[in-house]
Parts: C-alpha cells; sequence; structure tokens
C-alpha cells in the first residue's frame, strides 16, 4: 500500500529534482550577493549564520534575490539564525511545487484554455 509523500518524508524524484534546482537557485544568489564566497564549501545542512557569517538581513536580502529571481516569495518566518542553504531550497521547492498545475489523470482530458 502506498502512502503520499509529503516534503517532510522521504522526497519522491519529482520534488528531490525541485530540490536540487532550487538549491542551485539559491547558491546563485549567494555568490551574486556574496562574490568571494565559495559556495560548494557551505554545508547545506549547517545554518548560514555558522556557515558564512549571514546574519538577519543578509538572509532577508537572500530571500528577497530568491524572490527577484524566480517570482516566488519565501515566508518572512523562514528567516532566523538556525536558516541552512537547505531550509531555503526545500522552502523554494515547495512553493515552486504548489504554483505548478496538477498533473491529470491518465486519460483524464486535458483542457488547454
Amino acid at each position: 500500500m502506498s502512502s503520499a509523500t509529503t516534503s517532510h518524508d522521504v522526497p519522491d524524484a519529482d520534488f528531490a529534482d525541485a530540490v536540487l534546482h532550487a538549491r542551485n537557485v539559491v547558491a546563485a544568489q549567494l555568490r551574486h550577493l556574496s562574490p568571494g564566497l565559495d559556495v560548494g564549501d557551505i554545508d547545506r545542512y549547517q545554518p548560514l549564520s555558522a556557515e558564512v557569517g549571514a546574519d538577519i538581513d543578509d538572509l532577508t536580502a537572500l530571500i528577497q534575490a530568491v524572490r527577484d529571481a524566480t517570482g516566488i516569495a519565501l515566508p518572512a518566518r523562514l528567516v532566523d539564525e538556525h536558516t541552512s542553504l537547505e531550509d531555503l531550497a526545500r522552502a523554494l521547492a515547495t512553493r515552486q511545487r504548489q504554483r505548478r498545475p496538477a498533473r491529470p489523470f491518465d486519460g483524464a482530458p486535458t483542457v488547454t484554455p
């Protein structure tokens, strides 16, 4: 018997791909905001405050840059001293998934506007 997968469970392949893409988007914005930063050295599970010395203003600027790049606003409550690169990537992937239209069931007619 299968059960639905949430972002808190082991991710399905589509969500894993979305997180990977979102991670790349967040990393690109980090590089843009801090050109000398070697994003590849960041432990994505550790707080950005510890990894790169990011404070609340830096994290707020980062989520604004992500919004400018993607059109997706991440929640302000996500920004605190514990926020990691992975937190931001998973939040972005979740928001992207919520905005994506649902796929029709096999055999269901597809309506195109």
